[in-house]
Formats: structure tokens, sequence, C-alpha cells
């Protein structure tokens, strides 16, 4: 999950405060593996309705609230174990274009292309190595948009 929100665009140390608060709160260790959690791709926030009916979304790091519809998208992209609390898959919105998703029972839980499995770290890999995007799509097996939205995606991180 950790990797995830951090894919996500949340900071290091943003997410170490609210996690910090959220065990607290919640006097749980992994606080970060529960349902009521979702982002808005600046902070984690937190979801502190009494019932399940309506949702009531706080940040996580000092309770304020925030307004609902702006971040209800990003609820769809965290899959729940339906055995346990935990989640299982966190699909990455960063990668626009490209169906990118965070699942332990694959590449240890790095992000890989959902359809193939196959890392973004090794199609980056192949294309900082010289290899042309088409290239790359075909030695992998994926779609050259995917290819062309992952390295998008980490030229805006790299940017920054």
């Amino acid at each position: 999950m950790l990797r995830g929100f951090r894919e996500l665009g949340l900071s290091a140390q943003g997410l170490r405060a609210s996690v910090t608060r959220l065990r607290q709160q919640f006097a749980d260790e992994y606080a970060l593996a529960t349902r009521r959690l979702a982002t808005d791709g600046v902070s984690l926030l937190v979801d502190m309705a009494a019932s399940h009916d309506e949702p009531m979304w706080v940040t996580a790091i000092d309770g304020q609230a925030v307004i609902p519809e702006v971040i209800d998208q990003y609820l769809k992209f965290v899959t729940w174990s339906r055995k346990d609390r935990y989640p299982t898959r966190l699909r990455l919105k960063a990668y626009e274009g490209a169906d990118v998703i965070v699942d332990p029972r694959f590449a240890f839980g790095q992000p890989v292309l959902e359809r193939q499995k196959v890392r973004v770290q090794d199609i980056l890999d192949a294309f900082w190595a010289g290899e042309s995007p088409h290239t790359v799509a075909a030695e992998f097996g994926v779609k050259p948009d995917e290819v062309e939205a992952v390295i998008r995606s980490a030229t805006r991180r790299h940017a920054a």
C-alpha cells in the first residue's frame, strides 16, 4: 500500500505523519491496510463516517474535511480481499494510458502492467538503454501505447 500511495504522488514525509496519526487513532499497527483509506493524489484520506452509507472523508494528517466528489474516483483503484480486511491490488492512476497495478502476487509487489505482468521498471530500463518504444513493446509483448504511457509517467516524475 505504501508503494502504491507513493506511486500516486503522496510524499514520504506526509505519509509518515499520516500513518503515525492513524496508528494512534485506530490503535492498529497496520493502519494502511484498511478499506477506510483513499487518496486525492496529494494527501492520504480516511473515512470517518460512523456508518457505511455515506463516507465522510478527512485528511489523515490533520483531520480536515474534504469534498467527497473530488476523491470518489480514487476509491476504485484499491481491490480488497473477500476473506480478510487487507488490500490485494492497487491500480496506479499515475500511468494514464496503461493499466498498471501493484499486486503482491506479481513481481514481489512492484508495479506491473496488468494484462502481461511485465514490470514497469523493465520497460523503463529497456527504453533508457536506447531501445525505441516500438522495440520495447515487441520485446515484452505489450502495446506500444502502454510503453509510451509508462515512459510519459516516468519522465514526468523525474522532471518534477
